[in-house]
């Protein structure tokens, strides 16, 4: 044992020895810091338990007191929502009017696919738009009408109609009814 001591000394005495103990010092100066840290600020709220005066009594409460309260029904004067208490997005924030223009009728956008030709590496389709026919091209608009032509197949035209697309095949027609007008839904509330 007193070997072992010696060899400890002379160790110390050398650099790496003084290095080894400055770490281990340094080591043990970390931990005992973090445990002071730990119990100043993660450590438990001293238990108190204030203790309550009553500086004022309370008045004795009668149990036979009976009150009526009258509430108005929630729906006057607001807007209902579903059973789920959401509002309806697929509800239109318009209301379209029904009447008809001065003629009295809606006006009617007829169009039908009579034929299709291909000639110089291009189709042509023959459409027929409010009883008179037309030629039309891939991207042209048919004559003076609200359809163009998007795309055309061997016995199919596709064609759009403002914000829609649809496929006519040869023989078929496509009646568009156009609504005389929108109006803004109004609501007063009282």
């Amino acid at each position: 044992m007193p070997e072992f001591i010696d060899k400890v000394k002379d160790f110390v005495k050398t650099p790496r020895g003084k290095l080894a103990i400055g770490a281990a010092a340094g080591g043990i100066f970390f931990i005992i810091i973090l445990i002071i840290i730990y119990f100043i600020f993660l450590g438990a709220p001293p238990e108190v338990t204030p203790e309550v005066k009553e500086l004022i009594p309370s008045p004795p409460v009668s149990k036979e007191v009976e009150a009526t309260v009258t509430v108005p029904p929630l729906t006057e004067g607001f807007e209902v929502y579903g059973a789920e208490g959401f509002k309806n997005p697929f509800k239109k924030l318009y209301i379209e009017s029904t009447t008809t223009p001065a003629s009295g009728s809606l006006a009617e956008h007829r169009i039908a696919l009579k034929g299709i030709t291909y000639s110089d590496g291009v189709y042509s389709a023959e459409l027929i738009y409010n009883g008179e026919s037309f030629q039309a091209k891939e991207g042209e608009i048919v004559s003076n009408s609200p359809y163009m032509v998007l795309s055309i197949g061997m016995d199919w035209v596709k064609l759009l109609y403002g914000d829609n697309t649809f496929t006519l095949h040869l023989g078929e027609e496509h009646v568009e009814r156009e609504e005389s007008s929108t109006e803004l839904a109004t609501e007063t509330i009282p």
